[in-house]
């Protein structure tokens, strides 16, 4: 029987559009590792987003390899704000945001993002925006994309680097259409934090000039949103000492014992400024039936401009009362107390980067009898600019009282102001037009993390894949083709960090205003406050920070530059003899090659599959400066203890492995509408580069000398992988689908500390004394084991009456078992995502649900002071959290689309708390409304 094409009521097609997610609707991807279909099973065609759900449905079941792809159906029905918003309501996926709530990177399985493979029409983009190999999905317009797969298995003819797995995303070819078509996409924001409406707008055509030999497609899109977040946030515990008399209730009770608590409390604001231009084009051209040509160039400018002010409040090693606390082990955590003296400071930081993206790709298949070629080459560049220039005020101490809680919900620390004059000053601070010493009598400071730095990635590609199609039988065993590639690749990222070793104090910057022609009239003064409404609205409690003051330092930017910053710090010396200013150079060089073989081939009439391996072999360079530690220590006036660091030297390092990666899938058919998978692979992923490059830095708090330093010689992360699925299709358009999942990650990189002894000078270069020195780096060590399963059911209700027979539903929840959090964090045990839809041919609504379980953030520990040995460690959990997203779609006529949207419609926040339920953090980063057309031509 064959199933005749449906034509869906308009409420149908929004229904399914609103499972689909952000305008991309799940279907399956033809790519490497989807074979032939079976002429003999039936696949039904039906029209609209519907037309998607089906196509996914089809793709997924005919695939050998675990494989869930989104396709761009009709782009612009209902988008998402970011492809990662899509890709959340994959099966496996899960999604971490930014500070301002945006789709960032993407966990699959419970593994951090930096397990995942993005890959660009099957090709690395190298960015500069992330130099830990996370891919940032908010610098990629949505509308740029056709198709995005997710592939959780691995196979012989994958690019190496994704254990957890595999994103693809596939821009729009020349030749995918057989018509020309343009299409306008405008859409604007409302972000409920900050106040402010943005903008997005996309313009996309396709023409094939001439039908199936000769096409282009371009496009172009232009972003400007303002996203903002308003935060708590506190150090770790156990980065502070508190002293308290056991008995709280005498004050003239001598014995103290130690309590730990955090060194610092910040009230955060946070304006996050996203800008964005791309563009693409791409061109095919087919001269003969056995050739076919392709070129293509996508370039993106992305900007972030981050304004953050920040309230500070040091605790650390200071005396209270009225405390309460709990215990974990022997350590004593504070959870509320009063607090006398508070010292504090105010701040201001605006953040500054500047990324471009250039990919370049020439692609060509020749088809030869049973033969076929397929060779590509592609460049790629990018770099950043980065500037983080702070000016910071010290405040008046005073008594306050704050208090953390217990009940680890993340919610926000509540604190009050035991002083009126204070209280009165951050809650009416009036209008200030310059700096007053007689408001801010201990003067400005400026800190430079970041002035000027760059870091910047070039890369190129080369690869050539021969496939040869045949048939030979040996009984039960048939080998449909073999598959053969070489590619060779190389990478090199270039950092340069421009920053100041130490803040410059009141006297040093008004030195550098009057080298610029300025006095201490230029320093102004501005409020900090929410933009929209009040401080974290949507909680409803009392005890939150008041609005305060902040030095103006976007004012002062605008007259005194980063450069002007280190030509005067370059002139300051410190007491170990470098200069106030410092520039540091790393380069990393990673050349790798990759050969692999791959068969496919099927046992009797049920059973297909592909089995190979793939051949790696990388030769890394790390170049960079490296302190010479045998100079020992120096330490300053105030007993502060700074690496000596007299003969800093430019250094080479050399690193080389070479790997084995096989891998094996099967596909077994049970009968016509159910399916059963194996799959198994050894899969590899590079270390961050931030742990090989060249890098040591030293830091003194609270008496403890730490060194960091990295490791050019850390090895890859490899594991052995087994994927079992089992899938029914009962009907054309539904599926019902179970699969098991076991990741043996074999090493983990950790974080290492050891003992070593230095020697420590005064600042004339007299020896004083030797010291103990906690060194801290990366190292290879113990692996993991990950596990567990996924559920995922799809289906439209057409077997309800009457208008519900227009609804459908994509549901998935995925179980996953971590063997050590401690070793491998951010794996949620639960994570689950549900869309109902309702769709007809005009009228379509979608809401989506995603729920995520807590998980273990960090491991921190603490060295106890007192007793000189290490305290309990207190882990730090993200509590489980839930969004909500609705979106609507109306058109009234074939070539015209609005659509309206509201993403965290629940104003759901995020946070983190210590255990025992210490808050740490709370970040509250509000809704957003959206509203757009989309315009066919």
């Amino acid at each position: 029987m064959q199933f005749p094409a449906s034509k869906l009521s308009p409420i149908a097609a929004f229904l399914v559009v609103m499972f689909q997610g952000g305008g991309l609707a799940y279907a399956a991807e033809a790519d490497a590792s989807t074979d032939k279909v079976d002429e003999d099973i039936e696949v039904i065609r039906v029209t609209g987003t519907r037309a998607s759900l089906a196509d996914a449905i089809n793709e997924k079941r005919f695939s050998d390899a675990q494989i869930d792809v989104i396709s761009a159906e009709d782009i612009g029905v209902m988008p998402d704000a970011d492809i990662g918003d899509s890709l959340e309501r994959v099966s496996g996926v899960q999604i971490d945001r930014s500070e301002g709530g945006t789709a960032r990177e993407v966990n699959i399985r419970g593994m951090p993002g930096y397990f995942t493979k993005t890959l660009y029409n099957g090709r690395t983009i190298t960015t500069a925006l992330n130099p830990n190999r996370n891919f940032s999905y908010d610098i990629m317009p949505s509308a740029f994309i056709s198709r995005v797969s997710v592939q959780k298995s691995t196979s012989a003819d994958l690019e190496e680097g994704g254990i957890s797995g595999t994103v693809n995303m596939q821009s729009h070819r020349a030749l995918d259409r057989k018509q020309a078509q343009t299409r306008v996409i405008g859409r604007t924001t409302y972000q409920g934090n900050s106040g402010e409406p943005g903008v997005d707008l996309s313009f996309i055509h396709t023409n094939p000039i001439i039908e199936d030999t000769l096409g282009i497609a371009f496009g172009l899109n232009y972003m400007d949103q303002t996203n903002a977040s308003q935060k708590i946030e506190n150090n770790p515990l156990g980065t502070g000492r508190y002293y308290y008399n056991t008995n709280p209730d005498n004050p003239e009770d001598g014995e103290k014992m130690n309590a730990y608590g955090t060194s610092q409390t910040r009230a955060v604001l946070q304006d996050n400024v996203r800008e964005r231009a791309a563009g693409f084009i791409n061109m095919q051209w087919n001269p003969s039936d056995n050739l076919s040509l392709w070129a293509e160039s996508l370039y993106t400018n992305y900007k972030s401009s981050e304004h953050r002010q920040r309230h500070v409040f040091n605790l650390q090693n200071e005396d209270i009362t009225n405390w309460d606390g709990y215990t974990v082990g022997d350590t004593t955590y504070v959870t509320s107390a009063d607090f006398e003296g508070v010292r504090n400071w105010v701040e201001d930081g605006p953040i500054s980067k500047d990324t471009n993206i250039f990919l370049n790709t020439l692609e060509a298949t020749y088809t030869v009898g049973d033969w076929t070629f397929d060779a590509g080459l592609s460049s790629s560049r990018s770099d950043q600019d980065w500037d983080n220039m702070m000016l910071l005020t010290d405040l008046d101490a005073m008594d306050m009282t704050f208090d953390w809680g217990t009940a680890g919900n993340g919610d926000p620390v509540r604190y009050t102001y035991n002083t009126a004059g204070m209280a009165e000053y951050l809650s009416n601070p009036g209008s200030y037009g310059r700096y007053d010493p007689n408001v801010n009598n201990s003067g400005l400071r400026l800190a430079g993390p970041q002035l000027g730095s760059t870091q910047e990635t070039n890369a190129s590609s080369v690869n050539l894949d021969i496939t040869h199609d045949f048939y030979r039988d040996y009984g039960l065993l048939a080998v449909n083709k073999i598959r053969f590639g070489f590619s060779y690749a190389r990478e090199e990222s270039l950092t340069s960090k421009h920053s100041l070793h130490a803040q410059m104090d009141h006297e040093q910057v008004l030195g550098l205003l009057a080298a610029n022609g300025y006095d201490e009239s230029l320093i102004r003064f501005i409020t900090a406050q929410p933009g929209s409404g009040g401080w974290f609205n949507s909680l409803n409690q009392g005890g939150t920070p008041y609005n305060y003051l902040t030095p103006d330092a976007i004012h002062f930017r605008d007259h005194i530059s980063v450069y002007d910053v280190r030509d005067y710090a370059s002139n300051i010396t410190l007491a170990n003899g470098n200069k106030m200013y410092q520039n540091e150079v790393s380069n990393l060089i990673e050349d790798n090659f990759a050969a692999y073989l791959r068969t496919d081939f099927s046992l009797g009439y049920d059973m297909s599959g592909n089995m190979g391996v793939r051949f790696i072999h990388t030769d890394q360079l790390q170049q960079g400066v490296g302190a010479d530690l045998t100079q020992g220590l120096v330490e300053d006036r105030d007993g502060s203890l700074i690496l000596r660091s007299a003969t800093d030297q430019f250094v080479d390092r050399e690193h080389q492995y070479w790997w084995v990666l096989p891998s094996m899938n099967l596909r077994y058919s049970l009968r016509d509408d159910m399916t059963l998978r194996f799959g198994y692979g050894r899969s590899l992923s590079r270390p961050n580069k931030n742990d090989l490059n060249l890098n040591t830095n030293f830091n003194f708090n609270d008496g403890s000398p730490r060194l960091n330093t990295t490791d050019p010689d850390l090895m890859p992360f490899t594991a052995d992988n087994i994927d079992v699925s089992w899938e029914w299709y009962y009907n054309p358009e539904s599926m019902l689908a179970a699969a098991y999942f076991y990741k043996d990650v074999d090493s983990l990189i950790h974080r290492k500390e050891q003992d070593i002894s230095m020697d420590v000078f005064n600042s004339s270069g007299a020896f004083l004394r030797s010291e103990n020195v906690t060194l801290i780096g990366p190292t290879n060590g113990d692996g993991v084991v990950l596990q567990g399963f996924e559920v995922a059911y799809r289906t439209p209700f057409t077997f309800l009456p009457g208008l519900l027979s227009n609804m459908g539903m994509d549901a998935n929840y995925t179980f996953t078992e971590n063997s050590n959090q401690e070793v491998l964090t951010a794996a949620s045990r639960h994570n689950a995502n549900m869309s109902l839809y309702y769709s007809v041919r005009k009228f379509d609504v979608r809401a989506s649900f995603s729920y995520r379980s807590e998980r273990l953030n960090d491991i921190y520990e603490m060295w106890d002071q007192a007793n000189n040995n290490q305290a309990d460690k207190p882990a730090t959990y993200s509590p489980a959290s839930q969004r909500l997203t609705v979106n609507m779609s109306y058109r009234p006529t074939p070539k015209l689309r609005f659509n309206l949207g509201l993403s965290n419609v629940t104003d759901a926040g995020s946070g983190k708390y210590a255990e025992g339920g210490w808050g740490q953090n709370y970040n509250d980063f509000g809704r957003t409304i959206s509203a757009g057309v989309t315009v066919n031509l």
